[in-house]
């Protein structure tokens, strides 16, 4: 166990990678559930850079949107940063994923389509999510989703991750990208790409059709996934909600389909 502080007490870490490392942590004051991300030491990011991650971070914070695991609180001192963050309840999306528990298309475009509202609110303050994948959507247990990871400095997964954030920052047409691979997860219990050479895959667009991947879905929502994931940002849907109401559209979704 650490302490930061006399303020939060960090638990056990949920996961680390190059740049830091988040923790499941608890307000000592009033005992509420966090989650900690800690800069790590190691991770020789300069002082600039810090500044800007630390300046994204409260950007995040003032997105008001109820779908959002909110960012509470930004420590930062000259080359320390520490993100407090709410953590909501639910399981990630990417846990319960797999051919034989797949999404019916009715209940993945309604989680989605929550998510889009949400990703756009943030798009309209300046802000973009930049690594979108189904293990920062968490489903509770009354069904709503919540997004994880918002303001919080991390890699993509390569497999959801937008072709042009290889070569530099996100837009918030990589998140209509991360979107529709989500979608894409969701429908067939698989992600879209494979691996291991993803770049190639993306350019080439080298997946299985939406409509042979998963049931009751036509090819015209191969289209719209195909748009949603298209190389070039310029193609893609403008907006998370355009691309959700397409999806909708030519899947002729219906409640019964649950």
């Amino acid at each position: 166990l650490l302490l930061l502080g006399d303020r939060y007490r960090l638990d056990r870490a949920v996961w680390s990678d190059a740049l830091g490392t988040l923790h499941d942590g608890v307000t000592l004051k009033s005992g509420a559930a966090v989650w900690v991300w800690l800069l790590s030491p190691k991770s020789g990011v300069s002082p600039t850079r810090l500044r800007a991650m630390a300046e994204s971070a409260r950007k995040a914070a003032a997105v008001a949107h109820p779908v959002f695991a909110h960012v509470l609180s930004v420590l930062s001192e000259e080359d320390r940063l520490c993100l407090v963050l709410e953590r909501p309840g639910g399981r990630p999306v990417s846990e319960l994923l797999g051919v034989s528990s797949r999404a019916s298309p009715y209940s993945a475009i309604e989680l989605l389509r929550c998510a889009a509202e949400a990703l756009d609110c943030a798009h309209a303050r300046g802000v973009v999510h930049g690594h979108l994948s189904p293990s920062n959507l968490l489903l509770a247990p009354e069904g709503a989703v919540r997004i994880s990871g918002l303001g919080v400095p991390r890699a993509a997964e390569q497999a959801f991750q937008a072709p042009e954030q290889a070569f530099g920052p996100p837009s918030s047409a990589s998140d209509v990208f991360g979107l529709s691979a989500c979608a894409y997860a969701l429908l067939t219990g698989r992600a879209p790409f494979p691996g291991p050479d993803y770049a190639e895959q993306k350019r080439r667009m080298l997946l299985e059709p939406l409509s042979k991947a998963a049931e009751g879905l036509s090819m015209k929502s191969d289209m719209v996934l195909r748009r949603g994931m298209a190389p070039d940002p310029s193609l893609r849907f403008r907006s998370c909600v355009e691309f959700i109401s397409a999806l909708r559209g030519a899947s002729a979704i219906r409640r019964r389909s649950v």
